[in-house]
């Protein structure tokens, strides 16, 4: 279906986190760039002659050299996006006719989130006396979700922090994160996130790179960026990569399922 749609299409491998190892396997994280041109027809539709570039974050789990785990996040969105697509209208015609087992179900849910989730995190497991990056990543994840904390980001960040995410977001500075932290708590005031897992590699010289898999549940109670409220409760999960230097981020690379998002929206309109 892919190569169909993008006959030219290339994945360049941008970077990969990993920690474990043979006995207990190694868990890696990948973000991958997708290119190419849409020269044939889709799911979205007939070819647009469009280029795309879009980011890709694997996380792996494998064993004996065979991946028996895997979570991936597309930027199914910004891709719509790129394609000249309108992003609300294909989420509504998603939802209309979804596959078989959509929405998820407890169960589903509960695996998805649970999956390679240590039974206690790291920083507990495991203490670190220097600069402890588990510990860290997820006071910060739990200050700015949960607690709305915003005060957490001159701590946690860099004034001129990059950003890419979802949807073509793009940006420098904590200000624009701030903005972008609240268009989601907004739309869904009742958002609680949980750190599902967190590795990384590196030092407190060079700086360190870090995965961060997480899931979140809500209600569509809030007027915003998903338009006016539907009471619809919704799944959340993503991945956020980081850099880390002198304990603060200074890039942060974020992925979420923002499509199946706004499709769960669209079920209930």
């Amino acid at each position: 279906h892919t190569t169909g749609a993008y006959s030219n299409i290339k994945l360049i491998a941008d970077e990969v986190i990993w920690a474990g190892n043979d006995k207990i396997g190694f868990h890696t994280s990948h973000r991958t760039i997708i290119r190419g041109t849409n020269d044939g027809p889709s799911k979205y539709g007939p070819a647009t002659n469009k280029d795309i570039d879009i980011l890709v974050i694997a996380n792996c789990v494998a064993l004996k050299n065979r991946i028996f785990l895997e979570h991936v996040c597309y930027n199914t969105s910004s891709m719509i996006l790129q394609l000249g697509l309108n992003l609300d209208k294909m989420a509504t015609k998603l939802a209309a006719s979804a596959p078989q087992g959509w929405p998820r179900d407890k169960k589903t849910w509960d695996g998805l989130r649970q999956a390679a989730r240590p039974e206690r995190p790291i920083s507990k497991s495991s203490p670190i006396e220097d600069f402890d990056v588990d510990s860290f990543l997820r006071i910060t994840f739990a200050n700015l979700w949960n607690k709305r904390d915003y005060d957490t980001l001159k701590e946690s960040f860099v004034e001129n922090l990059q950003f890419e995410g979802p949807s073509n977001r793009k940006f420098s500075g904590i200000k624009d994160y701030q903005d972008f932290l609240q268009s989601l708590t907004t739309c869904f005031p009742d958002l609680e996130l949980q750190v599902d897992e967190v590795y990384w590699m590196g030092n407190e010289v060079d700086g360190f790179l870090s995965s961060s898999r997480w899931s979140a549940t809500g209600t569509h109670n809030g007027f915003g960026v998903y338009g006016p409220p539907t009471g619809s409760p919704v799944q959340i999960w993503g991945i956020t990569q980081n850099q880390i230097m002198e304990g603060r981020i200074i890039k942060e690379w974020m992925l979420f399922n923002e499509l199946d998002l706004m499709m769960q929206i669209a079920a209930l309109r």
